[in-house]
């Protein structure tokens, strides 16, 4: 409903300035009241049908818009799992091969803090190249 009185309001705003900027209204002025209502129901009809075909194109491209917009968030969302996927894995087996365990992390926080800081970084890096970038 909303969408409809949109569109009866612009018909209504496109027909008066097209009038006004035409100079139809004083072409008008000098008619009679009957073919004045016939020529404005005629111009009308025009607009209407001319502004309905614009609505039904720019709804046409919306539309289209859309579903590419929606393709594209797919694709985002599945290199973003990917991307989350292989960080997390790749910080398991870097943390694995290098030693960085539970055991280090009770005895020297810091230095587990250092290293796991470092593999998250070469982890982030990875990533970056094989996904992100490429």
């Amino acid at each position: 409903m909303r969408k409809v009185i949109s569109i009866v309001c612009s018909v209504v705003l496109c027909m008066s300035i097209v009038l006004a900027s035409v100079g139809q209204v004083s072409a008008l002025e000098n008619a009679d009241v009957a073919n004045r209502e016939e020529q404005i129901s005629a111009l009308f009809d025009e607009m209407t049908e001319n502004r309905a075909l614009s609505l039904l194109n720019e709804a046409i491209a919306d539309e289209s818009s859309v579903s590419s917009q929606a393709a594209v968030q797919e694709d985002l969302a599945d290199i973003d799992e990917q991307a989350e996927n292989m960080f997390d894995q790749l910080v398991r087996q870097l943390a694995e091969r290098e030693g960085v365990t539970e055991q280090l992390k009770a005895n020297n926080q810091m230095l587990w803090v250092k290293k796991m800081n470092s593999i998250r970084n070469r982890a982030e890096e990875i990533v970056n190249h094989e996904l992100i970038y490429s």
